[in-house]
Protein backbone atom coordinates (compact mmCIF):
# COMPACT_ATOMS: atom_id res chain seq x y z
CA UNK A 1 0.00 0.00 0.00
CA UNK A 2 2.83 2.43 0.79
CA UNK A 3 4.38 1.76 -2.61
CA UNK A 4 1.18 2.96 -4.30
CA UNK A 5 1.55 6.33 -2.55
CA UNK A 6 5.21 6.61 -3.51
CA UNK A 7 4.39 5.73 -7.11
CA UNK A 8 1.71 8.41 -7.24
CA UNK A 9 4.16 10.90 -5.69
CA UNK A 10 6.77 10.21 -8.38
CA UNK A 11 4.16 10.28 -11.14
CA UNK A 12 2.84 13.66 -10.03
CA UNK A 13 6.38 14.97 -9.57
CA UNK A 14 7.37 13.79 -13.03
CA UNK A 15 4.36 15.44 -14.60
CA UNK A 16 5.15 18.69 -12.76
CA UNK A 17 8.78 18.66 -13.90
CA UNK A 18 7.69 17.92 -17.45
CA UNK A 19 5.24 20.84 -17.39
CA UNK A 20 7.93 23.20 -16.10
CA UNK A 21 10.40 22.09 -18.78
CA UNK A 22 7.74 22.47 -21.47
CA UNK A 23 6.96 26.00 -20.22
CA UNK A 24 10.64 26.97 -20.24
CA UNK A 25 11.09 25.66 -23.79
CA UNK A 26 7.97 27.52 -24.91
CA UNK A 27 9.41 30.78 -23.53
CA UNK A 28 12.81 30.11 -25.13
CA UNK A 29 11.12 29.57 -28.50
CA UNK A 30 9.03 32.73 -28.03
CA UNK A 31 12.05 34.96 -27.33
CA UNK A 32 14.03 33.40 -30.18
CA UNK A 33 11.18 34.24 -32.56
CA UNK A 34 11.07 37.82 -31.25
CA UNK A 35 14.84 38.23 -31.68
CA UNK A 36 14.83 36.63 -35.14
CA UNK A 37 12.05 38.96 -36.25
CA UNK A 38 13.92 42.05 -35.01
CA UNK A 39 17.42 40.92 -36.03
CA UNK A 40 17.19 38.12 -38.61
CA UNK A 41 20.10 35.74 -38.73
CA UNK A 42 19.54 32.66 -40.84
CA UNK A 43 19.38 29.66 -38.52
CA UNK A 44 21.62 31.34 -35.92
CA UNK A 45 19.42 32.05 -32.94
CA UNK A 46 22.29 33.04 -30.66
CA UNK A 47 23.48 35.71 -33.12
CA UNK A 48 19.96 37.19 -33.28
CA UNK A 49 19.69 37.23 -29.50
CA UNK A 50 23.15 38.82 -29.10
CA UNK A 51 22.23 41.52 -31.62
CA UNK A 52 18.97 42.03 -29.76
CA UNK A 53 20.80 42.62 -26.47
CA UNK A 54 23.29 44.97 -28.14
CA UNK A 55 20.60 47.00 -29.91
CA UNK A 56 19.44 50.36 -28.58
CA UNK A 57 15.98 49.69 -30.05
CA UNK A 58 14.83 47.47 -27.19
CA UNK A 59 13.94 48.12 -23.55
CA UNK A 60 15.97 46.71 -20.67
CA UNK A 61 13.09 44.36 -19.85
CA UNK A 62 13.11 43.02 -23.41
CA UNK A 63 16.88 42.68 -23.35
CA UNK A 64 16.71 40.81 -20.02
CA UNK A 65 14.45 38.23 -21.70
CA UNK A 66 17.04 37.85 -24.47
CA UNK A 67 19.85 37.46 -21.91
CA UNK A 68 17.84 34.78 -20.07
CA UNK A 69 17.20 33.00 -23.37
CA UNK A 70 20.90 33.04 -24.25
CA UNK A 71 21.57 31.36 -20.92
CA UNK A 72 18.96 28.72 -21.66
CA UNK A 73 20.43 27.84 -25.05
CA UNK A 74 23.97 27.98 -23.64
CA UNK A 75 25.81 29.20 -26.72
CA UNK A 76 29.44 29.84 -25.75
CA UNK A 77 29.64 32.94 -28.00
CA UNK A 78 27.08 34.62 -25.76
CA UNK A 79 29.39 34.62 -22.72
CA UNK A 80 31.88 36.95 -24.41
CA UNK A 81 29.08 39.14 -25.74
CA UNK A 82 27.43 39.46 -22.32
CA UNK A 83 30.49 40.02 -20.12
CA UNK A 84 30.82 43.75 -20.95
CA UNK A 85 27.37 44.27 -19.39
CA UNK A 86 28.49 42.96 -16.00
CA UNK A 87 28.85 45.79 -13.51
CA UNK A 88 29.72 43.76 -10.42
CA UNK A 89 27.18 45.80 -8.47
CA UNK A 90 23.61 45.30 -7.30
CA UNK A 91 20.83 45.26 -9.86
CA UNK A 92 19.51 48.63 -10.95
CA UNK A 93 16.83 47.50 -13.36
CA UNK A 94 16.02 51.07 -14.36
CA UNK A 95 19.56 51.62 -15.67
CA UNK A 96 21.22 48.27 -16.42
CA UNK A 97 20.55 44.69 -17.39
CA UNK A 98 19.65 42.46 -14.46
CA UNK A 99 22.99 41.44 -13.01
CA UNK A 100 21.59 38.22 -11.53
CA UNK A 101 20.17 37.04 -14.87
CA UNK A 102 23.33 38.19 -16.64
CA UNK A 103 25.62 36.30 -14.28
CA UNK A 104 23.54 33.13 -14.56
CA UNK A 105 23.44 33.35 -18.37
CA UNK A 106 27.20 33.84 -18.61
CA UNK A 107 27.82 30.90 -16.28
CA UNK A 108 25.51 28.63 -18.29
CA UNK A 109 27.17 29.68 -21.56
CA UNK A 110 30.64 28.98 -20.20
CA UNK A 111 29.75 25.53 -18.85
Amino acid sequence: MIFDGIGVFFLVGGVAVGAILWDIQRDVNKYIRIAQKAHPSESDDAASLIEYVNSSKHTLKQKNHAVWTLGQIGDERAAAALKPYETGTKCYHADDLCQKVLKQAIRKCED
